[in-house]
């Protein structure tokens, strides 16, 4: 598929979704006044969950960023990403029926067609049983919930080449202290979701971190499992594919949140050594702020990128750089309404 360098034209979009078998989404009436804002997924390009639901729908080979072009959600401000995530992938598991649509035909020359090179791959490859682990944060406070979600299911291109595999999941508070485990055994196709617990019942964001251990009980392990987590509020939805190894530096180019926002730093340290780390943030060369902080053997902790209040107002991009003498997992997260929206992503 042509990769689109610019967000295309309404023209373009409507072209490239007929071609494609989408709906096009752009072209549906949409009224400012009579539609409630939380229905629309995008704001930028004016398209609604719904409406997003349905391009999915009608067509269920498309991948996410595909889709993406097509629709124009995410093609500018790129705010949406996340919840379209979430949507792309709630609406690909639902039937088409309850979401007001019929299937579009299954391309099924191009998945043929794939199966064959997968296929081809696997004769190749040794048939070996390989552990696997993955570090997700886990983010609590009123009204926040953390959900982690592992799927013992591979590619609809590849087919079901998987084993059972034994999944473990140990959650830890910001100390780093155990509160507690998971342990199920997932057959091909099944599903394990887990609300992770709230451990404190202060108020604003907490943190902690799970540790998610995947072991095939069997060779013949072919396609993904890799485990995802879910960041719900009254108002936001954010899912976000873990990491299994950590680094010892991170780099993050941002802007100043308006009023009302807050950017953190998620860090877990995936080491059993307590980890110092440092963060600086600049803007054209001129420092912001630099903190130095200790994250306790496998704690976590929340570190904000506080600009001055002076700062706020100018639109020219800050680079925040942390560093540490451990291996962390850092993902960037917006938190606002104290907070009744947050946004996160990995760095």
């Amino acid at each position: 598929m042509r990769e689109i360098s610019r967000p295309p034209s309404e023209t373009e979009k409507s072209a490239q979704t007929r071609g494609r078998g989408v709906e096009d989404v752009s072209a549906a009436p949409v009224s400012h006044s009579g539609t409630p804002r939380e229905a629309f997924l995008c704001w930028c390009e004016k398209v609604t969950h719904d409406a997003f639901r349905r391009a999915v729908s009608s067509a269920p080979e498309e991948q996410f960023y595909d889709l993406c072009r097509a629709t124009g959600v995410g093609t500018k401000c790129t705010s949406c990403l996340l919840d379209a995530e979430a949507a792309y992938d709630e609406a690909a598991r639902q039937p088409m029926t309850r979401i007001g649509t019929t299937a579009a035909p299954r391309r099924t020359d191009r998945l043929n067609a794939k199966r064959t090179l997968y296929a081809w791959l696997d004769r190749l490859s040794p048939r070996a049983v390989i552990p696997m682990r993955g570090i997700v944060p886990v983010l609590a406070g009123a009204g926040i919930s953390t959900t982690v979600s592992v799927s013992n299911s591979s590619s609809r291109a590849i087919g079901a080449h998987s084993p059972r595999f034994a999944v473990q999941l140990d959650l830890r508070d910001a100390d780093g202290r155990s509160m507690g485990s998971v342990a199920r055994t997932l057959a091909p196709g099944e599903r394990l979701d887990h609300e992770v617990p709230p451990w404190t019942d202060g108020e604003g964001l907490s943190t902690g971190s799970c540790r998610v251990s995947m072991k095939a009980l069997g060779n013949g392990y072919r396609g993904s499992i890799r485990p995802h987590f879910t960041v719900k509020t009254t108002r936001s939805i954010s899912c976000v594919h873990s990491q299994s190894n950590g680094r010892r530096t991170a780099f993050l180019r941002t802007v100043a949140r308006p009023q009302g926002e807050t950017q953190y730093l998620s860090v877990v340290n995936c080491e059993p050594e307590a980890a110092s780390i440092q963060v600086r943030a600049t803007r054209d060369g001129d420092e912001l702020m630099i903190r130095r902080v200790t994250i306790a053997p496998l704690g976590a902790m929340l570190i904000e990128l506080a600009v001055p209040f002076e700062q706020r107002h100018s639109s020219k991009p800050i680079v925040a750089e942390l560093k540490s003498d451990r291996r962390l997992r850092t993902h960037i997260v917006v938190a606002a309404g104290d907070p009744a929206r947050i946004s996160l992503h990995h760095i």
